[in-house]
């Protein structure tokens, strides 16, 4: 196994910026360039060894790592920054010198110190490691001289108030509104009141029968022809229930319709059979907008016939039957003619007993009953 021996060279006398050690056969020196260094100012740094020519023996000396951001030697206050150059020259009295030159440089204040730097010296398997000495370089002072403290802070600077923030914000603003105003206008609460002012004054049977009348008018020679058809017959059939049975036909979705309906029909709000129908026509109508499916233009047809007679029997539903009306008239015929002949009796005589009155009462009631008992059974007859 190879040997190593440590052995620190000092040195016996100081000369400024020159530093030397001497052992038995190797003498180690290091010195720099310059008297004085500013902070941060480079400088070079020269390690040199000298040893007899015969004897001679391989030095290494330390250096950077390669390559690699930020890693430098330190020595105390001294920093390598590179390795400007090495090599070998013969001395005086057989002796040889080998020498490095490094860039160097220190951040410290008043006074750098170095502190000592390792040299390899190889001889077969032995190693011997030599110190260099320690020495300090005297660091310029950046101050001016006739600055006596530290100096005050500057004003604050005062700069112009930019104006784009504010056209930003106000673009923002205005953009913002826009959309609400777009949503709102969108939104179906909206539509439907814009379409309750507009068709207030046309009957909701009227305005479904001219939408089909319009509509079996038209051309259905293409698929989008066909497609636009289905959508306008949709928007013609929620539109006649949304007016006509107060359900919000517009914003359902064909289930829910259906659904809503045939809860109706169940509570005897409506005729029995039309949610089906209604669902018949909207599926059709459906398949067409969101599937592609187009029926024949002969169906379309019978869809808009169909849809027509939805209208009829929900109108047969709402519109009173002559009957009715005629069973109502009698009703208050009957009532007013019973109230007069009452007070005909009881101004035309007064004798009467209160038993009398009790009959008359009684038999009066009886005609105003029969009326009514009459127009009730005239609807659910004529509803049948």
């Amino acid at each position: 196994m190879g040997r190593i021996t440590l052995l620190t060279i000092t040195v016996a006398t100081f000369a400024p910026l020159l530093f030397a050690a001497e052992a038995t056969a190797q003498t180690v020196r290091t010195y720099v360039n310059v008297d004085s260094i500013s902070v941060g100012e480079r400088m070079q740094l020269t390690i040199a060894v000298d040893q007899d020519a015969p004897t001679r023996q391989a030095i290494t000396f330390p250096t950077p790592p390669p390559d690699t951001l930020g890693s430098f030697l330190r020595f105390g206050d001294i920093l390598i920054v590179d390795v400007i150059g090495s090599g070998s020259t013969g001395g005086e009295n057989g002796l040889l010198s080998d020498s490095i030159v490094y860039e160097a440089t220190t951040f410290a204040l008043d006074t750098a110190r170095a502190t000592p730097m390792p040299v390899l010296m190889t001889s077969g398997s032995d190693t011997l490691v030599l110190a260099t000495n320690a020495f300090l370089v005297p660091v310029r002072s950046v101050v001016p001289e006739d600055a006596e403290d530290i100096m005050d802070l500057m004003p604050i600077a005062e700069f112009r108030q930019p104006v784009w923030p504010w056209l930003l914000f106000l673009a923002a603003l205005l953009v913002a509104m826009a959309a609400f105003i777009f949503w709102y206008r969108r939104s179906p609460q909206q539509t439907l009141l814009e379409r309750s002012s507009v068709r207030s004054s046309i009957p909701p049977d009227e305005e479904a029968y001219t939408r089909l009348d319009g509509l079996v008018s038209q051309s259905l020679e293409t698929e989008a022809d066909v497609e636009q058809f289905c959508v306008d017959l949709s928007d013609t059939l929620r539109t006649y229930l949304w007016r006509r049975m107060a359900v919000h036909a517009l914003e359902m979705t064909t289930s829910e319709l259906v659904e809503r309906v045939a809860s109706m029909e169940g509570s005897g709000e409506m005729t029995e059979g039309v949610s089906r129908t209604i669902e018949d026509v909207l599926k059709v109508c459906d398949l067409a907008k969101f599937a592609e499916v187009f029926p024949a233009a002969a169906a379309c047809i019978e869809e808009a016939r169909r849809t027509r007679e939805i209208v009829d029997r929900v109108e047969e539903y709402y519109t009173p039957i002559p009957e009715e009306i005629a069973g109502a008239d009698s009703e208050s015929a009957a009532t007013e003619a019973s109230n007069s002949h009452g007070a005909h009796d009881k101004s035309g005589d007064d004798h009467h007993s209160s038993g009398d009155n009790s009959d008359g009462d009684v038999s009066a009631s009886g005609e105003d009953s029969d009326p009514v008992g009459s127009s009730v059974e005239n609807r659910s007859s004529a509803k049948k």
